[in-house]
């Protein structure tokens, strides 16, 4: 087993856990337990309808494609989670769900973006190497690593960056989800019962985001880091329900329990078999 090959192992599980959830926020499959915010997967998201929606710069397509586009997405999704040219297939997957994404610009939330980009990173980072239908050679399990890294600590500082604002930091956002009935249950009670409160959350939840990316990057404070963003977002997921954003940062921070990149060798040059993991016999 190569040293690179070890360290892809979580990124192949990577892999199939982002793609799954992909599919499942894509598709009907979870349609039995009637969540809210999958209602408009059937019979795939983004199918036309005949509903009001505005094309993102006004350029609409002939509803027979969007359906063609809707379906050849799905398909690139499923080939990239089980891993058959998964460098080609999360590309085509993440390109082809914009351009759907693009018919609703109404319709645009966060999770979508990243749950595409994510497809595109996770396809140009090797994550095809390992536990693949049809595994991809390893060509620099560092870099693609480091890609996969840059991409999680971008989402924290982005994040949190775009919190920098008085209506986030006033709690006024935090205030109105909750009267609105977004934010729900009874750890919200609790935590944005006043506004007080709603400020200090505000602030928290900011600062938190700020403080994840270069604490992730540091070799020193890596694990704890990694253990504070799974339960900030277990946090999240139960008082705001941001869609599927926690359950696809989760998967995406694999990447940092992964080896650290100076424990990578060269690259290996063989195909690896079936869905075996990198390196057993």
């Amino acid at each position: 087993m190569t040293t690179g090959a070890r360290g892809l192992r979580l990124l192949g599980v990577a892999r199939i856990l982002f793609g799954t959830l992909v599919l499942l926020r894509t598709t009907p499959l979870l349609a039995p337990f009637h969540v809210a915010y999958l209602g408009s997967t059937f019979p795939l998201l983004g199918w036309p309808t005949t509903s009001w929606h505005v094309a993102a710069w006004g350029l609409g397509l002939p509803s027979s494609v969007v359906a063609a586009l809707c379906i050849a997405r799905t398909v690139a999704v499923l080939l990239f989670t089980l891993g058959i040219h998964a460098r080609a297939f999360g590309a085509a997957g993440g390109l082809i769900g914009w351009i759907v994404l693009a018919q609703d610009a109404t319709g645009y939330i966060n999770t979508f973006n990243l749950l595409l980009l994510g497809l595109v990173v996770l396809g140009a980072s090797g994550t095809g190497s390992a536990w693949a239908l049809r595994a991809e050679p390893e060509i620099d399990p560092r870099s693609g690593l480091a890609l996969t890294r840059a991409f999680v600590v971008s989402v924290y500082a982005w994040s949190g960056i775009a919190k920098l604002n008085s209506s986030w930091l006033h709690g006024e956002v935090l205030q109105q989800l909750r009267t609105s009935g977004v934010v729900r249950g009874g750890l919200s009670d609790a935590l944005l019962s006043s506004a007080t409160r709603c400020t200090a959350a505000a602030w928290s939840i900011a600062a938190t985001e700020l403080a994840i990316g270069p604490l992730l990057l540091w070799r020193r404070t890596r694990r704890p880091a990694v253990v504070a963003a799974l339960a900030f977002h277990a946090v999240l997921q139960v008082t705001v329900h941001p869609d599927f954003f926690g359950f696809a940062m989760a998967a995406l921070l694999l990447a940092f329990v992964a080896r650290p990149l100076e424990d990578f060798g060269a690259s290996a040059r063989s195909r690896l078999p079936g869905l075996r993991a990198p390196g057993s016999t």
